[in-house]
């Protein structure tokens, strides 16, 4: 099955407005300070034509003139950029990746020309550089430009999709409902849809099938949820949950939308249908272990235990049951727990204040001062990269609050 194409609403050639924006921003500052030759006339001469006829649309003349040009300068970042905008836009994309990398080799932190090799090696059917690259540019930061921001935006959720990330995947395409984008034709909700029901693109239902129509309304649903347009959300999922009760994690779905809107109790009776349909959901008995950590932590031991038994490779599951094992006094068993999850998370700092607090608990006084001076590092670490990255694809149930997104308020008991 082919992957979802680019929405009707966002037309490559509609990047070039924003290549215009970037003339202020690259720049090469040893070309200013280069005493005027025959050589630089003849760069200068060609390089206005060369932006001269893109401004004029003129693609099929811009094209050789910016190569002219940039073969008389290499280290023409702007004149990278425009290239390999324009040979995007033609949809030569192997040619426009290489001149991306050219951009990204001149100015590593340009995150908007690190993004736009991303679109192109997308192009090239290369999804894992694609979404490294997409990703780096993002956290770079890109150019103010409302229609680069959405072509990422789609493009990374499609790749996550790929990927298997689905609740990225969701943050991604929810991002472009904050945009208030317009979109021509299903493909963007159809993806919006693959990603609440946990499906990979290539699993999509064929067109015209009872299946697929579920997909497509599952994006409906979550669109007006994204939109905050809660009554509409709710009245959708309630009725596809209702008619299509045995679609596997449309239990799960609605169950992750009402806990958004705080109906904990109705949530957590539609992860338990999920189960019934599914005895080895392994997520929603974590959304449960994770609305039940700090209110009923001895309930949620057992949906946490019973996770970790169906995946013992999911690290998050060995964090959540250490989580509830340390807030249940089992001391030991936390910190069997965490420690399983600290291999995988061993840069995070909540993973340490937690251990921190287990170990002093247990009477381990040395480990657990080590913990607290390595949580202290790397929480130091985090506020200066602002990384809001913490864990992949978390329970929603879990709040970042009793992750220990602020856990300094509590220090460990040493």
């Amino acid at each position: 099955m082919a992957s979802p194409s680019i929405p009707a609403e966002f037309p490559r050639s509609v990047l070039l407005s924003a290549v215009l924006l970037v003339f202020a921003v690259l720049s090469c500052p040893a070309a200013d300070t280069q005493q005027k030759s025959p050589s630089n006339h003849s760069f200068d001469r060609v390089a206005a034509l060369a932006k001269q006829a893109s401004e004029a649309n003129d693609l099929k003349e811009a094209i050789p003139l910016y190569r002219q040009a940039l073969g008389l300068r290499p280290q023409w970042a702007e004149g990278w950029w425009m290239l390999g905008t324009i040979l995007y836009d033609r949809d030569i994309y192997l040619e426009a990746a290489r001149a991306f990398r050219k951009v990204v080799a001149l100015q590593p932190d340009h995150g908007s020309a690190r993004v736009m090799l991303g679109l192109c090696e997308f192009e090239l059917g290369q999804d894992g550089s694609a979404l490294r690259d997409i990703e780096k540019g993002k956290q770079l930061g890109i150019l103010k430009d409302p229609q680069l921001r959405r072509v990422m935006l789609y493009h990374e959720g499609v790749l996550l999709l790929r990927k298997n990330r689905f609740e990225a995947a969701q943050q991604s395409f929810d991002l472009l409902n904050q945009d208030e984008v317009e979109v021509e034709g299903d493909d963007f909700v159809l993806a919006l849809g693959m990603a609440v029901l946990r499906m990979r693109p290539e699993t999509l239902p064929p067109a015209g099938s009872t299946a697929r129509e579920i997909v497509l309304l599952a994006g409906k649903a979550e669109w007006f949820a994204a939109s905050k347009k809660f009554n509409e959300a709710r009245q959708e999922y309630s009725s596809l949950a209702n008619e299509y009760s045995d679609m596997e994690n449309i239990h799960y779905a609605f169950g992750r939308f009402l806990l958004e809107i705080r109906e904990i109790d109705a949530a957590v009776a539609e992860f338990q249908r999920e189960i019934q349909n599914n005895p080895q959901h392994v997520l929603a008995r974590l959304e449960i272990a994770a609305v039940r950590y700090t209110l009923d932590s001895a309930d949620g031991v057992k949906y946490a235990e019973q996770a970790v038994k169906l995946d013992p490779k999911r690290p998050f599951g060995h964090y959540l049951l250490g989580l509830l094992y340390l807030d249940t006094r089992n001391f030991s068993g936390a910190i069997s727990e965490l420690e399983i999850a600290k291999h995988t998370y061993v840069n995070f700092p909540e993973i340490y204040f937690a251990l921190g607090n287990a170990y002093a608990r247990a009477g381990r006084k040395a480990e657990a001062a080590r913990a607290r001076a390595t949580f202290t590092r790397l929480n130091a670490q985090r506020k200066k990269q602002s990384d809001d990255k913490v864990y992949d694809e978390y329970p929603s149930g879990l709040s970042q609050e009793k992750l220990g997104a602020e856990p300094e308020k509590n220090p460990p008991d040493l």
